[in-house]
C-alpha cells in the first residue's frame, strides 16, 4: 500500500540531520487516512462532476479536466467557480452536481514537484534537496512524499535538510509579534549583502539555530576587508593573469609547499562541506584558515609568486558561492574580464593535499597527556609505538600495565591503564 511504499522511500532518502528520518517515519507510520477535500470558499478547486443519483464521476472526467484546465490557464481560478455546468455537460448538466470543495492546502503544496520538475525539460526528478524547518516533517516534506510515491513510487527528493531558526541573544525565535527581529535592509545598507550572507552561513551549521550577533556580522566584515585590502595593495603583481595551473612545484620552499598543500586541502574541504554535508560554516572556516596562510606568505622568486597568484585565484573561486558580489569585484581586480559565474569549480590533487606530518594526541584514560609530531599515513602499530616512545608518556606509565590501547588513525592514541 501507499504507507509501506512511503516508508521505503523514506529509507532511500538522505536526512540531514539524521534524526529527521526517525521523525518522519513515526509520523507516516501512525498517521490516519488523508482526506484531501475542504469545504472552503478559497483554494484550488476539485474540478469534478458527480452524478446526483449514482454518486459516480462523469464518464468523460479526463476530458472535462482538460477543458477546465484550459479555462483556468486563460482566465484564472474563477473560471471554475463561475462556470455554468451546461457549458461543458450540455443537456446532461441537470443530472450532475458540480463539486464545490477545494483541495487541502497541503495537497496543493505537496504536488509542487510535479508542477515544477515535470514541466521544465531542463530539470529532473527527483529534486536534489528539499529544505525547511522541522515543522515541515508533518507538513510539506510529508505531503510531497505521499503524493510523489502515489504518482511515481519514489520520493520527490534525494535529500531533505531540516534547518534551524534565527534566534535572539536570549535564544527566542525571531518574529514580528515578539518585536525581536533584525531589519535585513538596515544590515545590508550598513555592512553589505555579502557580509550578512557570510555571517549567516558561518555562525552555525544549517540544522542548528542561529543566534544573532551584531559582533559576528562585524567579524565577517573584517574577514572580507582583509582579503580586499591584500588584493588591492598587491593589485599590480596579482593582476598578471595566472592560468590556474602551476608548472613544476618540486623545488618549492617548505613554506611554499605548505601553502600549496593548504590550498588543495581547502578546495577539498570546501567542496565536501558544500556538496556532501551542507555545512557552509566549516567551508567558510577552512577558507579563513587559507586566507591567514596566504596573507602571511612571502614569495621569494617568480615561481612562488605564481603560487601566490594561483592561491588567490582559488580563494576567490571558493568564496564566490558565499559572497558572490564581493568575489566578482575581486575577480576583476586580479585582471579577469569574464564573469566568475562561467568559471570551472576548482579541483584538488589528493597527493598534494596529503599531510606530510600530523600532530598525534596521546591520552591516558581519556585525558590528554602529550602531543607529538609523526609522519602522516603510518600504520596503527607504528603510531602506537610512537605514542609509547614519548618521554613524558613513558614516565607516566612507568611500572603500570596498559589494559587497552585505542588508536584513532591520524588523530590520537588513548592508553587505558
Amino acid at each position: 500500500g501507499l504507507r509501506e511504499a512511503a516508508m521505503q522511500a523514506i529509507k532511500n532518502t538522505q536526512w540531514i540531520p539524521s534524526w529527521g528520518q526517525a521523525r518522519i517515519e513515526g509520523m507516516v507510520n501512525g498517521r490516519p487516512d488523508w482526506c484531501i477535500s475542504r469545504q472552503r470558499t478559497w483554494g484550488v478547486p476539485i474540478t469534478l462532476f458527480v452524478h446526483k443519483q449514482s454518486g459516480e464521476l462523469h464518464p468523460e472526467t479526463d476530458r472535462l479536466l482538460e477543458e477546465v484546465a484550459k479555462r483556468v490557464e486563460k482566465s484564472g481560478i474563477d473560471a471554475w467557480f463561475s462556470l455554468d455546468p451546461s457549458e461543458l455537460l450540455c443537456d446532461a448538466a441537470a443530472d450532475y452536481d458540480k463539486v464545490p470543495d477545494t483541495l487541502d492546502v497541503w495537497f496543493d503544496s505537496g504536488v509542487t514537484h510535479a508542477a515544477v520538475l515535470d514541466k521544465h525539460p531542463d530539470l529532473h526528478a527527483p529534486a536534489d534537496l528539499y529544505l525547511e524547518g522541522s515543522d515541515q516533517h508533518r507538513g510539506w516534506f510529508q505531503s510531497s512524499l505521499l503524493t510523489s510515491v502515489a504518482i511515481r513510487n519514489a520520493a520527490p527528493y534525494k535529500a531533505v535538510l531540516t534547518h534551524g531558526f534565527t534566534v535572539d541573544a536570549k535564544g527566542q525565535k525571531m518574529s514580528k509579534s515578539k518585536g525581536n527581529v533584525v531589519d535585513p535592509d538596515l544590515l545590508v545598507e550598513k555592512f553589505g549583502t555579502d557580509t550578512v550572507r557570510i555571517f549567516s552561513m558561518f555562525a552555525a551549521p544549517p540544522e542548528r539555530d542561529l543566534e544573532w550577533s551584531d559582533q559576528g556580522v562585524e567579524g565577517a566584515l573584517r574577514f572580507l576587508n582583509r582579503i580586499w585590502t591584500f588584493i588591492y595593495k598587491n593589485h599590480g603583481v596579482l593582476s598578471i593573469r595566472a592560468t590556474g595551473q602551476l608548472k613544476d612545484v618540486s623545488h618549492l620552499s617548505a613554506s611554499a609547499s605548505q601553502l600549496l598543500r593548504k590550498t588543495h586541502q581547502t578546495i577539498k574541504k570546501v567542496t565536501n562541506s558544500i556538496e556532501r554535508d551542507y555545512h557552509f560554516n566549516t567551508a567558510i572556516a577552512a577558507l579563513m584558515e587559507l586566507v591567514n596562510e596566504t596573507l602571511a606568505f612571502s614569495p621569494s622568486d617568480e615561481d612562488e609568486m605564481d603560487l601566490l597568484r594561483y592561491t588567490v585565484r582559488q580563494v576567490i573561486l571558493l568564496l564566490s558561492p558565499f559572497a558572490p558580489h564581493f568575489s566578482e569585484e575581486l575577480w576583476r581586480e586580479i585582471g579577469e574580464r569574464h564573469t566568475l559565474c562561467n568559471e570551472t569549480w576548482p579541483s584538488w590533487n589528493e597527493d598534494i593535499a596529503k599531510d606530510e606530518e600530523i600532530e598525534l594526541v596521546v591520552q591516558i584514560n581519556g585525558k590528554v597527556r602529550a602531543r607529538t609530531t609523526i609522519a602522516a599515513g603510518l600504520d596503527d602499530e607504528t603510531v602506537r609505538e610512537s605514542a609509547f616512545g614519548d618521554a613524558k608518556i613513558q614516565e607516566l606509565i612507568k611500572g603500570k600495565t596498559p589494559r587497552k590501547v585505542i588508536v584513532v588513525q591520524g588523530r590520537l592514541v588513548n592508553i587505558v591503564i
